[in-house]
């Protein structure tokens, strides 16, 4: 005679609106935190950061853009290898190198700020939408 044993295999049941309200509150919590750092940024930096405000970088800190990055001494060199004086004309090319590269940094702090801006706003829109329309859709 052969006896079995049943096992209780384990139920797991998934509360949906729960998990929808976890989702939504993480989403605002994010745009509420990104927006306070947008808004400290915005207040207490003369020249906002150009590293956004949800960057994740977990291997090495990243490298941001800096105005001082665009003023480094190129040396230039005569038929020898010995290093001489710049021309005139490379004087002038190197100056108007810089102002560029100046402007591409304030170009990057302005599209870090516009886009630090808008993914704060999309969080909480985000979040507070779906808490608000949860109520709807599980009465």
């Amino acid at each position: 005679m052969e006896t079995s044993t049943k096992q209780k295999i384990p139920v797991f049941q998934v509360n949906f609106e729960g998990f929808i309200h976890l989702i939504a509150t993480i989403l605002l919590l994010i745009g509420i935190y990104a927006s306070l750092r947008t808004m400290i940024n915005m207040k207490f930096f003369d020249k906002y950061p150009t590293a956004g405000v949800l960057t994740l970088s977990f291997v090495y800190p990243p490298y941001y853009p800096k105005e001082e990055d665009c003023f480094y001494s190129q040396p230039y060199f005569d038929e020898k290898g010995k290093i001489r004086k710049a021309t005139i004309e490379e004087l002038s090319s190197e100056k108007i190198a810089q102002q560029r590269c100046v402007n591409d940094v304030k170009n990057t702090r302005e599209n870090t700020k516009m886009n630090d801006i808008n993914m704060s706003t999309f969080f909480l829109f985000l979040g507070a939408g779906i808490l608000i329309t949860k109520k709807f859709f599980f009465k």
